[in-house]
């Protein structure tokens, strides 16, 4: 991760930048509550106002200034997340291939993101589909027009296979994708985002070795 600081933009004898000052605090904030978890308070949004006097703008210039220089040293001294033993292992090359990054570098938030998108990505390149989520499901694997079938479903127990996959890929999308991806807040850990990708893995091998339906 590379982040800068301009000296002009933080220095405290020219609080007069505030304004500049304030944006990069906000965006090392966001960063670092992405990375962390931890509930970072932003500036000119709804957690805290930015007050239209001169008293207030210095009070908190000087307030953030050094916040921003901690924020910064915690980022820039971030060490890597050790992957928990035979993590690798357990995962699907395409997962490891999309996540480990970011998970080794503790980015958890994407690392469960982009498991999950890939297993929609999977999705549409097996069937020339466009759409997403649990749309595409419905498109692609109800009994009546399976266009992929996980193991057959000639019987009660095959069928039950079938939907049973289906609801969990739209149970993963919408718990999993769409609860990380629409905000920078989350109680992602080490183990809880090993989990993820350890589902994200089980799915990726089922939707490769599903067969696509027969002609009639």
């Amino acid at each position: 991760m590379e982040l800068s600081i301009k000296s002009d933009a933080i220095d405290v004898g020219k609080w007069v930048s505030w304004k500049r000052h304030l944006l990069k605090y906000n965006e090392l904030a966001r960063i670092y509550r992405d990375h962390s978890g931890e509930r970072i308070p932003v500036f000119g949004g709804e957690e805290k106002e930015i007050p239209p006097n001169w008293i207030g703008q210095k009070e908190i210039f000087e307030k953030t200034y050094a916040s921003t220089v901690e924020l910064y040293g915690k980022l820039t001294r971030r060490k890597p997340t050790p992957a928990i033993a035979g993590l690798e292992n357990l995962l699907h090359p395409v997962i490891q291939q999309v996540s480990m990054k970011h998970y080794n570098n503790g980015d958890f938030r994407n690392s469960v993101v982009d498991a999950i998108t890939s297993l929609f990505d999977k999705i549409r390149e097996r069937t020339d589909l466009k759409t997403d989520g649990p749309i595409l499901c419905d498109s692609v694997f109800p009994i009546d027009k399976a266009l992929l079938i996980f193991s057959e479903i000639d019987s009660e127990s095959g069928r039950n296979d079938q939907i049973g996959h289906m609801e969990i890929l739209k149970g993963f999308y919408r718990g999993g994708r769409n609860a990380h991806s629409h905000s920078l807040i989350h109680n992602l850990d080490a183990i809880k985002a090993a989990q993820y990708l350890v589902l994200a893995s089980l799915l990726m091998r089922r939707l490769i070795d599903a067969v696509p339906r027969p002609p009639k």
